[in-house]
């Protein structure tokens, strides 16, 4: 026993980290949302604008000391709902948009933000005025769902503000309902007596999370060719700036390029639409994923030598401003272009054959595709097909003790199955990241709770392996 010593010392360690409280999990999670707020835009007779907080659920705490520790998460949502303040403008007209982002707290937990912008309904309605902010704030990203509850929210806060608070009562008093089940409620409708049946079904997601990607906004922004570079980028840890004149576009496109880094997840600050007032966020000496608007480039521009080797990629211009790395090249050829391939073979929208999308503009706004998601499912199997290939030896390389409840990972031995230089080089890179680190401490911890799609492709690869090396075993058996 003595001789693992080592080994025990490394199980406590992890133990310890894995301890370590970095908010709820999902299974831990209880109810759908945390919060609802309504914000609207206030301008001063100075012309200086300011959010303001028009409607919420739960109403702020009386008891002091809470609602002081409220104040300032409240603050820092209204920055997030209207990123853009700095450039916005009374219109006639606005088409509506939708976002999410992503706010971390004290303890690494994670809450996700949905947020859907309208012009208020008023009775002066042709005069201009500002968009009006729903905003819903969640421990899980379900966004279908929350996006149903905002709009009945719109419905509802148009009659009284009591209509919205039963409603969302409602809501909030269900237990939270397990991957593709529903939430059925029966209400008094908000304009007669009569009852109302809403049904709120949370999406049957896997842990890829694919139902709540737009991966064919990203096919549509971004080219298979850099799409590729962006990938081997961020498995490298850099510092990223990806950059839309159009909020939604730079939310969307930000959160479904790292949705493609499954079964890793991105381990450091991801703020998919970073407003204007946190611009200088982007000196950061660590890694980092935000979105900004195009409006805001200037200012970006007259900070960046302040700024250690970011990136800057233009979506609107599918384009690379700042490139001071090219990555690609670090990825072993032959995996780098299967991975190529696979990309322009997903995308609807390069194809030599659809000659009506050669125009870049034009597949931006092409009508939806009809097949989203199975868009979907055909691009992030590209890339986790790229994650098996690199990693489906790593199950075989945690080792357990005797009564151990947990498993540790020989870096070594995995490295060992690869002869090839190129791949040894690259491996050895790629596990020594954050990202890796996580995701095997994930498996160290409970290495037989994972059996999502990557384990399932990476148990079919190895069973494939052994039956072609049976198979040639029992030629060479009969050759003898």
């Amino acid at each position: 026993w003595r001789e693992y010593s080592w080994l025990n010392e490394l199980i406590r360690r992890r133990m310890e980290a894995n301890s370590r409280s970095r908010g709820p999990s999902v299974s831990q999670v209880q109810k759908l949302f945390d919060y609802v707020l309504v914000v609207d835009i206030v301008e001063h007779p100075s012309k200086k604008l300011e959010t303001q907080v028009v409607y919420r659920f739960p109403a702020p705490s009386d008891d002091a000391k809470k609602a002081e520790k409220e104040s300032p998460f409240v603050a820092s949502v209204l920055g997030f709902c209207f990123p853009d303040l700095a450039h916005m403008q009374p219109v006639t007209q606005f088409q509506g948009d939708t976002f999410s982002f992503i706010l971390t707290d004290m303890t690494g937990g994670r809450r996700f933000g949905y947020c859907s912008r309208s012009l208020p309904i008023t009775a002066g309605s042709s005069r201009p005025r500002y968009p009006r902010a729903f905003c819903i704030l969640s421990y899980i990203p379900c966004y279908e769902m929350c996006a149903q509850i905002l709009g009945i929210v719109d419905i509802r806060l148009r009659v009284n503000p009591a209509a919205c608070d039963d409603f969302l009562a409602a809501v909030s008093a269900e237990p939270l309902p397990r991957p593709g089940d529903s939430i059925l409620l029966q209400l008094k409708s908000a304009h007669t007596n009569r009852p109302e049946n809403y049904k709120l079904t949370r999406p049957a997601d896997s842990d890829r999370y694919l139902d709540v990607l737009n991966l064919d906004l990203v096919l549509r922004y971004v080219s298979p060719v850099n799409l590729v570079e962006l990938f081997a980028s961020l498995i490298r840890e850099r510092r990223f700036v990806f950059m839309s004149s159009n909020v939604s576009v730079v939310s969307d496109c930000v959160q479904g390029i790292l949705g493609l880094l499954y079964p890793f997840s991105w381990q450091y600050v991801l703020i998919p639409v970073l407003p204007t007032s946190l611009l200088n966020f982007c000196c950061a000496p660590v890694p980092f994923v935000v979105g900004i608007n195009s409006a805001d480039q200037p200012e970006l521009h007259a900070m960046k030598s302040a700024m250690e080797e970011v990136i800057l990629f233009d979506l609107d211009r599918d384009q690379f401003l700042w490139k001071p790395f090219v990555d690609s090249e670090f990825i072993p050829p032959v995996l780098r272009d299967q991975l190529l391939n696979g990309v322009k073979k997903a995308s609807p929208y390069h194809s030599s054959i659809l000659s009506a999308f050669r125009d870049k503009q034009q597949i931006k706004t092409a009508p939806p595709a009809k097949n989203l998601k199975q868009i979907n499912n055909a691009l992030a199997d590209e890339f986790m097909a790229f994650f098996v290939q690199c990693l489906k030896y790593y199950n075989s390389c945690l080792f357990g003790l005797p009564g151990a409840e947990t498993w540790v990972f020989s870096r070594d031995a995995f490295l060992n199955n690869f002869k090839d230089p190129e791949m040894h080089k690259f491996l050895a890179e790629l596990t020594s990241g954050q990202m890796f680190e996580q995701f095997i401490k994930e498996r160290e911890a409970n290495r037989d709770r994972y059996v999502g799609p990557f384990e399932q492709n990476v148990r079919m690869l190895n069973s494939l392996s052994r039956a072609k090396l049976a198979a040639s075993s029992d030629k060479e058996r009969e050759m003898i």
